[in-house]
């Protein structure tokens, strides 16, 4: 039986030797193979759920996972943490949601199979996030949820920080995980079409691209700037949002080292991203059900 050191070890070399994400086709949502019927008692992946917590309550936050590895929630409604997807690791956070001029805190958090959902406030503006992971591929779906909770149309000004600190390591892991080890080690650069911002590590190959825009006829309407700073990404706009209506917006951050792959990857999450993130879903309750269903094919 291989012990967590020699597991982590063949992990990273079986990962470094395969191919970035399956090249532009693991950007679209796969064709599904047919299953055997399951059983109705199966519970679904909702009926799973944990409860809502407030974020005081907890002395540790959720994490979600994907075939790949895993990441935690941050403080806030929007960063994650502890990214590893070997050979990729991240330090610090992947950034922070500001809503008229405010950081959003995550006031409560529930964790489900398949997601980490969390809530906030600022001031009549309601903010939900969902964050899932692309069942085989280094990544991570952001789906962020305003609602005007007020009894009036409301003015928000957006503010995303963006921070992709991953770093690759090809050898070296054990019980301490290799982390980046200061933030000056990124570059973000801003990519043709302006809607994705690629940060890249000057001590490995890693490279980050973040995607963010609107959902639906607000994309148009409303479209957000994005632009790079430094060694991270910003992401502002401004939108208008009805009493008691929404205004979503759509996130992905794909992870690896071969550029042009990897720009091809990121782009097809964003430009098929509700497809994308409902196949998340879908992957786990397949893989879920399976464990139910003899002779499954999975």
């Amino acid at each position: 039986m291989l012990n967590r050191r020699e597991f982590l070890a063949v992990a990273a070399a079986l990962t470094a030797a395969a191919p970035l994400a399956r090249g532009a086709a693991a950007s679209q949502p796969r064709a599904r193979s047919a299953t055997t019927a399951v059983d109705s008692a199966v519970p679904r992946l909702d009926a799973l759920a944990g409860r809502w917590w407030k974020t005081h309550q907890l002395r540790n936050f959720p994490a979600v996972n994907s075939s790949l590895g895993g990441c935690q929630a941050t403080a806030d409604v929007l960063a994650v943490t502890a990214a590893t997807l070997p050979p990729y690791c991240q330090g610090f956070t992947s950034g922070s949601l500001a809503v008229n001029g405010k950081t959003v805190a995550a006031e409560s958090m529930r964790w489900l199979p398949h997601e980490i959902r969390r809530r906030g406030a600022s001031g009549q503006i309601a903010v939900e996030t969902r964050v899932r992971m692309p069942f085989d591929a280094p990544g991570v779906f952001t789906q962020i949820i305003l609602t005007n909770t007020g009894p009036r149309g409301a003015g928000v000004d957006l503010a995303i920080e963006l921070i992709g600190a991953f770093s690759e390591h090809t050898n070296g892991w054990s019980w301490n995980i290799p982390r980046p080890e200061t933030v000056a080690q990124f570059q973000a650069r801003l990519l043709p079409g302006g809607n994705a911002v690629l940060i890249g590590d000057s001590k490995t190959p890693a490279r980050t691209i973040f995607t963010v825009a609107l959902a639906g006829q607000q994309k148009a309407q409303s479209p957000l700037h994005v632009a790079a700073a430094g060694e991270h990404g910003v992401v502002t706009g401004h939108v208008t949002i009805a009493p008691g209506k929404s205004v979503i917006i759509n996130m992905a951050m794909a992870i690896g080292s071969w550029e042009p792959e990897l720009i091809a990857q990121a782009q097809g999450w964003s430009n098929h991203f509700e497809a994308s993130f409902s196949e998340v879903k879908t992957r786990w309750q397949e893989l879920f059900d399976a464990a139910f269903t003899p002779g499954n094919d999975i």
